[in-house]
This record gives structure tokens, C-alpha cells and sequence, in this order.
């Protein structure tokens, strides 16, 4: 793993920034679209940024992800590591994916009040039926070890609450947040993870009126 300093972490300011939020559930396929949309090449690079050890990863076409390739954003223990993170990848990146589930509603006023002064966002929502979130949430604990044909009433019950926390986070955005450009896309399970990356990357093409253009990798293109 590479590692750098905060400062050689900051670069010079484009005109333009994009800050992608991708919100769901507990697997949902936040990270795994992340990693869709960051790409096969992408590195990841460690840090200390308010006083913790944070990884982050550069992936293709300026994109960054606040967060490792494997947990993605869940990976920064503190909120307010995450957000100075988030602020320093703004700086040297073009578009910065944030994908944690503790993303709240103060997090989408904190981006309203953010210091950036063009800056669109993206908000994302994965939209799966409860019993696809279940089936998903089972693979992954099977795959951790775990010796289960249902899932826990326990966890079950945490899943219910994290469904309802994705929507509501969500939903607040779309009445709450009034920055522009902004746009909001929701991706239901149908999609594959680089069908919906490739969404996203027309998404944030039709959001662009002015500033640099954003190219769809290559790597997806042929999905969209």
C-alpha cells in the first residue's frame, strides 16, 4: 500500500467537483458498486487525517473513494474523519465517491454548507426488495463463517432499521438539499454492478453545464 501526507494528498482546485453519496442498506452493494465505478487499476493510498490512519483509493477518470476497496467509507471509523477526507479528496480529485452507511442527514446539510464553490452531487440510492437484501445479507455472513439458513432475529432486525435509515437519508436530500447541480438516480437490484456504474457515469455526464467534461471509462462502456 502507498502511503502520502495530507499534503501531498492536495492538488490544485478544477473548476468543477462532483461528490457521488451512494446509500442502501447493510449489502446492498454499496462498496461493490464503488469498486464498479473506481475500476480494476485502482490503488489505494493511507493517510493520517484527524489524527487517524484512513485509507482512500484512486481509481480511473479522476475518481477517488473516500474509504478502502473492500468496506469502502465504512472503513474511516469517525464522521468527521470522514468528512475531512472527503474535503481533501475534493482538492485533488474530480469526482469523490462517499458510500458509508452512517451517511445522515447532517451529512447532506454539512455538503450543503460545504466550502466548495461549484460543486455538484449525485445522490444515489440501491433500491433492492427486502427479501434480496436478506438473501444478500445471508451470502455475506455464510462467506464470513457463519452457519445459518435465516438470519438472526437480532440482525434482522438491524437490517429493517438500515433499510429505513437509506430511504430516509435519501428522501431528505431530495427535499432538503438545494445546491445545484444536483440529481438524484435510483438503481434497483436488476442492475448489475457495472450496468449500474454505468448509469451513474451518464448521470453525472447530464449534469455537467460547464466545467470539465466527464468520459465514461472504457471499461464499462459497453455496459451502458
Amino acid at each position: 500500500m502507498n502511503k502520502v501526507s495530507s499534503e501531498q494528498a492536495l492538488g490544485k482546485t478544477r473548476k468543477m467537483k462532483t461528490l457521488i453519496l451512494i446509500l442502501g442498506a447493510h449489502a446492498a452493494g454499496k462498496s461493490t458498486l464503488s469498486r464498479a465505478l473506481c475500476g480494476a487499476s485502482a490503488q489505494e493510498y493511507s493517510s493520517v487525517v484527524g489524527g487517524e490512519r484512513v485509507r482512500f483509493t484512486y481509481g480511473q477518470n479522476g475518481i477517488a473513494l473516500a474509504g478502502n476497496r473492500k468496506s469502502g467509507s465504512d472503513g474511516i471509523s469517525q464522521m468527521e474523519v470522514l468528512r475531512q477526507t472527503v474535503s481533501l479528496l475534493l482538492e485533488n480529485r474530480e469526482i469523490v465517491i462517499v458510500d458509508g452507511f452512517r451517511c445522515s442527514n447532517r451529512f447532506v446539510h454539512w455538503l450543503q454548507m460545504l466550502a466548495v464553490p461549484q460543486l455538484a452531487v449525485l445522490f444515489v440510492y440501491l433500491d433492492l426488495s427486502l427479501e434480496a437484501n436478506k438473501a444478500r445479507l445471508l451470502e455475506r455472513r455464510r462467506a464470513n463463517g457463519a452457519n445459518e439458513e435465516v438470519l438472526p432475529a437480532r440482525t434482522h432486525r438491524n437490517l429493517l432499521r438500515t433499510r429505513v435509515r437509506a430511504w430516509r437519508v435519501f428522501d431528505y436530500a431530495h427535499l432538503c438539499y438545494t445546491r445545484q447541480p444536483r440529481a438524484f438516480l435510483v438503481i434497483t437490484e436488476s442492475s448489475t454492478p457495472d450496468q449500474a456504474a454505468a448509469r451513474i457515469w451518464n448521470e453525472l455526464a447530464n449534469m455537467q453545464s460547464g466545467g470539465q467534461e466527464i468520459e465514461m471509462p472504457a471499461s464499462i462502456r459497453n455496459v451502458a
